[in-house]
């Protein structure tokens, strides 16, 4: 996983919009995995936060925005050793600086600090 870019304000309609350039890349597919079993991918384990370690989450907006594309997809199946990059739109807070993006699953947490 690799974080490539954030950027305020990328939906006119919505100044507190913002959104983060990712790249995932899934692995090899497992000896024990079944047959037909593809991997999902998605925007909700993504998070923005300020200084006060507030939680900013991906948006549950589905339209392109103009500022952010291509866009990252809210969930899709992917073939196993596939890499997606796109960008997940996030409901922010305009006058906010954000510091750093985070990555939660199950199993895993990762995070980016932002410039």
């Amino acid at each position: 996983m690799t974080v490539f870019a954030h950027k305020k304000n990328v939906e006119p309609q919505d100044p507190n919009q913002e959104a983060i350039d990712i790249k995932v890349c899934v692995g090899s597919k497992p000896a024990d995995a079944e047959a037909d079993l593809k991997p999902l991918i998605g925007n909700s384990p993504w998070a923005i936060f300020d200084a006060e370690d507030r939680r900013y989450e991906a948006a549950r907006t589905t339209w392109s925005h103009e500022g952010a594309q291509p866009g990252y997809p809210v969930e899709q199946p992917v073939n196993w050793g596939d890499c997606i990059r796109g960008w997940v739109i996030i409901q922010g807070q305009a006058a906010t600086k954000m510091t750093k993006v985070r990555y939660t699953n199950s199993d895993t947490i990762l995070e980016w600090k932002l410039p």
